[in-house]
């Protein structure tokens, strides 16, 4: 009986290192996007066309550069040396549809619900993320990823999400798909030792 508690012990003791050493080589999951959301005025018709040719302006503009990033890191970088051009270009493009809107873009990090990409969900989550926010920012946005430069690719995937019948629609499709749950083998077989000692 007591070898069986040192043995357990120490099984205890490995299986923890293990788990302890393969999470912290898993970076979590919003640590590995780059958000890229364009926020409407508000919900009516104009502004919601604007931001979609505020959209489509800049990923026209910036989307070579910023599609050949091959890091977070890499693209961070260029959206903070561009992020000033971003600021300008998006102006400029509102100005020709409707004066008095002011543009605002800012990187940064934001608490985001649960969202679907294509076929991906991103869990809700804190997310780095280049927001650019037209007038008041209280209409629906678009969002894509950025890095990996999803965006760049097809512009198509992207994501007006309050929008309430896709909100609606994910509700459903993402209940069992809200956390990233990582399984190790090592807890089949330890779940295994347990039953087999008690």
């Amino acid at each position: 009986m007591l070898f069986k508690r040192v043995i357990s012990f120490i099984l205890i003791i490995i299986i923890s290192l293990i788990l302890t050493a393969s999470v912290s080589s898993h970076p979590r999951q919003e640590q590995q996007f780059l958000r890229f959301h364009v926020i409407a005025n508000s919900d009516s018709g104009l502004d919601q066309a604007i931001k979609l040719k505020v959209r489509d302006r800049l990923l026209e503009e910036f989307g070579t550069v910023l599609g050949q990033s091959c890091s977070l890191e890499e693209s961070r970088q260029l959206v903070l040396e561009k992020i000033n051009e971003i600021e300008e270009l998006a102006q400029k493009e509102v100005d020709k549809y409707m004066t008095g809107y002011k543009v605002q873009a800012v990187l940064g990090h934001f608490d985001f619900p649960t969202k679907a990409y294509g076929n991906m969900v991103l869990p809700a989550g804190n997310y780095e993320a280049l927001r650019v926010v037209i007038g008041k920012g209280e209409g629906a946005n678009w969002w894509c990823v950025m890095f990996p430069p999803l965006c760049f690719v097809d512009i198509s995937h992207g994501v007006a999400e309050e929008e309430t019948n896709l909100a609606e629609e994910m509700k459903e499709a993402t209940k069992e798909d809200t956390k990233v749950v990582y399984k190790f083998k090592i807890v089949e077989w330890w779940d295994k030792l347990i039953d087999l000692f008690s």
